[in-house]
């Protein structure tokens, strides 16, 4: 007969099992819809994506992002922590080429395309926090490889884009922000030459101080960094969110002070923590429509 010991050891290898293994390859793709910080005259289809944390053998990963390539979007938007080592770089570039965006294919970096990460660092994260960096990849690699590609890639930089006349017609702003964990986001430097009375999206790696953030009126931010929370228990939610982000704010469409954001639950995980429980990895359509959104 089995003693109550050995079941609850069995169910622990179980989830375990399922953790490690299995909702770690459970990719989907889900739509959204996001209201906007005002109107400008039209809507735009988003594919985000964030935390490919790409490296040697993640051809699962690479098969699901080129099966969204097929899908027209107006906009993509890549919001770091995409590779893991410098193995993953050709898998970047592969997943990032062929997608069939009318406006272009944005992105921004996270700490770990510039670090790949030793099991002491992520030791000393979780146990004193803040952020430690490992051994360097070649993130300039990294970056020239996506531009050759066509991705526009922003760090604490902003690029003008004008709507075509059937999204219609706007002038509309990105600006993207470098990893705010790391301690690497400059708004200033993102924001020279940008005027305050444009429509203006900003994407970034992780939300620090959102309230913060918040106060620069943007009209939609995107975001990762979070994994969603990577665990999520019944009735709980996100166990953390690795920032200051509130744990309910860990992924999805929220608004804070007039500010929409989305965080994206990320396509991979990190070498060291590779298991997701009830947080499968995904990537997002989201539908952003022009005009404040309800308070």
């Amino acid at each position: 007969m089995l003693t109550i010991f050995t079941v609850i050891l069995v169910a622990l290898v179980a989830l375990a099992i399922y953790a490690l293994f299995i909702e770690t390859r459970r990719f989907r793709a889900v739509c959204v819809e996001m209201k906007a910080g005002r109107d400008f005259g039209g809507k735009l289809r988003i594919l985000h994506i964030s935390d490919f944390h790409f490296r040697e053998g993640d051809e699962a990963k690479l098969a699901f992002l080129r099966s969204l390539h097929s899908t027209p979007v107006d906009m993509v938007v890549a919001t770091g922590d995409m590779i893991e080592a410098d193995s993953g770089i050709a898998y970047c570039v592969e997943a990032l080429r062929g997608f069939k965006a009318s406006v272009g294919v944005f992105a921004v970096f996270g700490a770990h395309d510039r670090w790949d990460t030793r099991f002491w660092n992520v030791v000393l994260d979780l146990s004193i926090g803040g952020y430690r960096k490992g051994m360097p990849n070649d993130f300039e690699r990294l970056r020239r490889e996506l531009e050759r590609i066509g991705v526009v890639c922003l760090e604490n930089e902003s690029r003008r884009v004008q709507l075509p006349e059937s999204l219609g017609g706007a002038e509309l702003w990105m600006i993207g922000v470098g990893d705010l964990f790391a301690g690497l986001g400059d708004f200033g430097k993102a924001l020279t030459g940008v005027p305050k009375d444009v429509f203006r999206i900003l994407i970034t790696h992780a939300i620090e101080q959102p309230e913060e953030m918040a106060a620069y009126k943007f009209d939609a931010v995107f975001a990762g960094h979070s994994h969603g929370g990577q665990v999520r228990l019944p009735f709980i939610g996100a166990i953390i969110t690795r920032s200051s982000l509130q744990r309910q704010f860990a992924s999805g469409v929220f608004e804070i002070e007039n500010t929409p954001f989305h965080i994206n639950n990320g396509i991979g995980t990190g070498k060291w923590t590779e298991f997701r429980f009830l947080c499968p990895p995904e990537a997002s359509y989201v539908e952003l429509m022009g005009g404040r959104p309800k308070s």
